[in-house]
């Protein structure tokens, strides 16, 4: 039996048009993931509840991750590495929505109440380092114990769930944004720093 080849992630540049079509393509699975997010909830699926919306706030970087790079040449091979790794990486998207947001506030001004909120929500964002995964997933922890997505209590799970549609509201707009828009941003000029140190462990 033939070993078949793993098949390699694309890491190659975007250009303005397909960065529009990711922004909303991300903007719009946040706000599904969201919704979705409050149904189970509803229904007590607590857990899964958690899953979801943590997930939401993870595209929602990939929208700030994705902004940041309009700034950049498509022949930057090793920006466009980096942005992939990131891109990919659980524990980078919030560090890049922090990062995009402490210089952007005059480029996005869309961005200045969600900024607000983040300081609202900072403990519920905090969970995307190492928690997602264990709303859905049977794990042991870093001292050896067992974790079980049941241990995640229905005021847990309703927190994260109404910081995720808290947080959502800032970004409808991402979903809406008309064609060119980015173009215009890009002409405005480049912030002081797009890219941020990485925020990966």
């Amino acid at each position: 039996m033939q070993n078949k080849r793993r098949k390699k992630n694309f890491v190659g540049a975007l250009d303005i048009e397909l960065i529009e079509d990711s922004v909303r393509a991300c903007a719009n699975n946040a706000l599904q993931l969201t919704n979705e997010a409050g149904k189970l909830l509803e229904q007590e699926a607590y857990s899964r509840s958690m899953f979801l919306a943590l997930t939401a706030i993870e595209e929602m970087g990939k929208v700030i991750m994705l902004l940041s790079s309009i700034w950049h040449s498509q022949a930057d091979a090793a920006f466009w590495r980096r942005f992939w790794k990131r891109f990919r990486t659980h524990g980078e998207k919030f560090g890049r929505m922090q990062m995009l947001i402490a210089v952007g506030p005059e480029l996005f001004s869309e961005f200045q109440g969600f900024a607000r909120l983040l300081g609202k929500h900072a403990r519920v964002v905090q969970l995307l380092r190492g928690n997602r995964e264990l709303a859905l997933y049977v794990d042991f922890n870093e001292e050896g114990d067992l974790v079980e997505p049941s241990r995640f209590t229905p005021q847990q799970a309703q927190e994260v769930v109404e910081a995720a549609q808290d947080l959502a509201g800032h970004f409808r707009i991402w979903s809406l944004f008309p064609k060119g828009t980015l173009s215009q941003l890009k002409d405005m000029g480049k912030p002081t720093d797009t890219e941020g140190p990485s925020t990966s462990r």
